[in-house]
Order: C-alpha cells, then structure tokens, then sequence
C-alpha cells in the first residue's frame, strides 16, 4: 500500500518526537497518508512506522505516535494483520503489548500472532506471546491450531506450546493430528517429541488410518528404527475403512520398491500379519503381485504367505501379475513359489489364456518351459489359449502355442469356430498365414451356423483377409460356386463395399448374382 508511493527522502533527524516527525515531512506526503488511514486504519501504523524507518527515528516513538488511540494499534491491514502481527522484532511486540495490543486478534485466514511467529520458528517471539496468555487453542481457517501448523517446525517450538498447553490430539479438517502431520512430513524431531504425549490409538475418522498407516505410507524405511518405534506403540494389524493393515496400506500405496522392501520388512517384524485381506479380498501376497513388486514377494513368501490366495473376484497374484503385465514377478512367481499355474477364475481364465489374450510372448514361453500347464483347458466360452491369442491377433504367441499345443488347431468353442475360423472372424492374416504353415488347416472347414472363414471375413469387412483367401487355389475353386456368392451377399448386406466389390470380380460370382438379381 503505502510502497506504491515515492515519498521524499528526509535527512537524518535523530530522536525526533512524533510532532517533529511528520513537521519535517513533504505536505504532500503527509496528505497521502492522511487519505488513506481515513480509507484504512492500517495506514495509522504505516505513518507512524514508515516515517520512522525513513528517517532513522526509534521505532519506540513510532510505536508511541499511535498508542493513544487502542482502535489505532489493533487496526488491520488488507489482509487482516494487525501491528503485532507485523512487528519487526521481538522488542517491537514486547512494546505493542505493554501497550495493550490485543494478542488474539485473528486474519482473514483465521491466523494468530502467535501462529505467525511459531510457523516462523522464532522461538524467542513464540515465547513472548506465550508468557502473555495467547490462545494455543484457537483455529485458523483451516481448521488447525497453532500446533497443528507447526508439524513442520522445530521440536523447540513445539515444546514451548506443549509446556503452555497446547493439544497433541487435536485434529484438523481432515482428521489428522499433529503426530500424523509430522510423520507425514518426516520431521523426525518433533515425532519424537510427540510420540511420549500423543495418544496413538487415534484413527482418522474419515479414512481409518492409524498413526501406522501413516507411517507405512511415508515410508520411513530410511529411518526404520523410527518407523519400529512408531510398531511398537501401535496395533500394527489395525485395519482402516478399506479393511486395509498398516502392511497392506504401504504394499497399495508405496512409490519405490527399495524404501518399500525395508517398510515391510520392519512391519514384518513387528508382528503384521501376512494373512489378513482387506474388504476386496486382496491379500498383502496379492497386492504386491498387483503393483509388480518382486523382491517383496519372495518377503512375504518366506514369512509364509498363502500364495494362491483369491480375492473376491476369484482371481489370484499370479493372475493380477499377468493381467498387468509384470514379467519380472512372473518369473518369481513361476519358478520360485508353488503357485497354481493352471488356476482358473470364475470366467474359466487361466494365467496361460490371460497371457495369450495380452499377446505376452515371454509369460507365454515362462509358463509353456517352466511348467506343466493344461493346455486343453478352455475358458467358459470354450476357448482356448490358441483361441485367444488368434483372437488378438498376437502371431509370436501363435507360434509359441503350437511348439507346445498343435492339438488346440482343431479345439471348438461355443460356436463352432477353430482358432483359424477365429482369426478369419477378426482379420487378422499374419496369424492365419501362421496357422496355415502347419499344414494341418482346412480352410473349408465351417462353424455351427455354417460360416466358413471366407464368409466371417467377408461379413466383417476384412479385406485383406477375403484377397489372401482369393489366393489359395483350393479357395479359389471353392468360391466359384455357391459359397462364393454367399460370401458377396454377406459383404454386401453388411455394408463392405470393397469386399463385395473385391468377390464380384470373380466371373462365376457375378453370373450368380445377376441370375439371382433376374430371378427376383
């Protein structure tokens, strides 16, 4: 406010009354001034305060200039501070309140003179405004004492609103304490200080979480006798909302494996349990199949984890691992526990037809090499591994599949449809040129409908598949006939243009369809 105006350099006076003060100031200077303390009484203390500090006056007098009027020294800024709030120096507050300024006056953000000076960590101030009573109890906007706010600070500050009668469990808005806001922020000092005092039974209302689960999360791994402190003074198997224990929390939650490898390891060793699921079904072992945490497997394996555990779904770790995509903990899972590789889920999907399904050509060679899978099983559409992996297109896995189940070729599912009849359905050449390599393919060969793979291709629009059908020989004399008709209808009542406009090149195609055309 007054920054914004140049106001005259004055030379040096020294210990100048306040009448002598604003004497030797410009009259235009002094007229701002007098315009905007009338708009503001803030601008009382900035005339007092800014004429002192220009010319070199004590800032006593300036302190003085505006005691006399209590609405003057307790008058707000803007922002709602007041002189004590501003105050440059301990001496200055000290003054401000021997002359009455009110010490729990509170700002637009709800914030004390003492918050300010506790979150500032000056320990000398926090100890003047508390030696005069100031209110630790009081709640700035955000709903958090000045305890709250000082998670962060220093533990000698903290001792000091301690020693006055500050609240270690009081709670903020979002149901936190201030043992919680410290941990959170790993200010180990202050942990220590309110550890002794805190009650550490305390769950977060709106979540459940524990002071552990706090802990867990932060991942105090580095500091892990702090972390075994905080175990030891909690019920480290305590479940929040989610049905989650402190290990599950930091299995769920954790960002890098090797802090989380030491978190678990502690919490192990304080007594967590390795078995108990939250309210999903999911245990720590399935958990960390999710998020891909190998090294943490073989932990909790070796702390005798059921690895075949289900969760609600009905799928277990090695099926989460597959399904996103964590090749690393498929190894471990498939070579060093004794997982159920042949588990199905309640659609009938196994590891193997889950892997095949994601065109994952290395989880499909682990499980066909290092394994015994049933590779006759299908799924509760009747498909197989050899279906699914046609089905996506995915060649490599295709040709891995055959190395170890040519007899899939000939496998049906609920409609009648090959692997081959599949691929053809979804237009995927590159896999039916693979099928096709074996040998062992009949590319007439249809489903229960009667659709044999140059009509799916045809009724699905893929032309790349209905030209490569064209150039097999034995396609060709086939489509010569009705079939071939059949298939050009099919394009064409499905909108195919090109595929339709691709068979009727074909002489015999179009003299069908011109007889048929005359017939009706």
């Amino acid at each position: 406010m007054l920054h914004n105006t140049m106001i005259q350099p004055m030379p040096e006076v020294r210990h100048q009354g306040q009448d002598d003060v604003y004497a030797m100031w410009p009259e235009r200077d002094r007229a701002i001034l007098a315009t905007r303390a009338n708009a503001d009484k803030t601008m009382a203390l900035g005339a007092a305060y800014l004429p002192a500090h220009l010319v070199a006056c004590e800032t006593e007098n300036a302190i003085d200039a505006v005691a006399t009027d209590r609405d003057t020294i307790d008058a707000t800024d803007s922002a709602g501070h007041t002189a004590l709030m501003l105050a440059a120096s301990t001496q200055e507050a000290e003054r401000l309140l021997q002359l009455g300024a009110a010490i729990d006056v509170q700002d637009h953000l709800g914030q004390t003179a003492l918050m300010l000076a506790a979150t500032a960590n000056d320990v000398e101030r926090t100890q003047l405004l508390l030696s005069h009573h100031a209110n630790v109890h009081l709640r700035d906007a955000e709903g958090s004492t000045v305890l709250l706010r000082c998670a962060e600070a220093s533990a000698e500050i903290v001792a000091l609103l301690l020693a006055h009668g500050a609240d270690p469990d009081a709670i903020d808005r979002d149901g936190d304490n201030t043992l919680m806001r410290a941990v959170t922020s790993q200010n180990v000092p202050v942990i220590k200080s309110l550890l002794p005092v805190t009650n550490v039974t305390h769950a977060n209302p709106k979540n459940g979480n524990t002071l552990l689960h706090v802990a867990a999360w932060t991942g105090h791994s580095r500091r892990s006798r702090l972390l075994g402190s905080i175990a030891a003074v909690c019920n480290v198997n305590a479940c929040n909302h989610a049905g989650e224990t402190p290990l599950l929390y930091a299995l769920r939650t954790a960002k890098d494996e090797q802090d989380l490898f030491e978190t678990i390891n502690t919490l192990l060793g304080a007594g967590a349990s390795v078995h108990t699921p939250c309210h999903a079904g999911a245990s720590p072992f399935l958990i960390a199949c999710q998020r891909g945490f190998a090294a943490v497997l073989y932990v909790l394996a070796q702390a005798r984890a059921n690895v075949n555990h289900k969760d609600h779904t009905g799928r277990t770790g090695l099926h989460h691992a597959v399904v996103r995509g964590h090749t690393q903990s498929i190894d471990v899972l498939v070579i060093l526990f004794d997982v159920d590789v042949n588990c199905a889920t309640p659609t009938g999907d196994t590891p193997l037809l889950l892997a095949s399904a994601g065109g994952n050509k290395h989880m499909v060679r682990t499980f066909l090499t290092k394994r015994r899978m049933d590779l006759a099983h299908a799924n509760l559409n009747g498909e197989s591994a050899l279906h699914v992996a046609c089905a996506g297109g995915h060649a490599a896995v295709v040709h891995e599949l055959l190395a170890y189940a040519s007899h899939s070729l000939h496998g049906r599912d609920k409609r009648g449809r090959t692997p081959f009849l599949t691929a053809c359905a979804r237009g995927h050449v590159s896999v039916l040129k693979t099928l096709l390599h074996t040998g062992a393919i009949d590319v007439h060969h249809c489903d229960h409908s009667g659709q044999s793979g140059l009509l799916l291709a045809s009724a699905n629009g893929h032309f790349d598949v209905v030209q490569w059908f064209l150039e097999i020989p034995t396609v060709l004399a086939t489509v010569c006939n009705h079939m071939g008709y059949e298939a050009f209808h099919a394009a064409v009542v499905a909108g195919h243009g090109p595929v339709a406009a691709l068979l009727f090149q074909l002489p015999l195609v179009a003299i069908e369809a011109a007889a048929r055309a005359l017939d009706g």
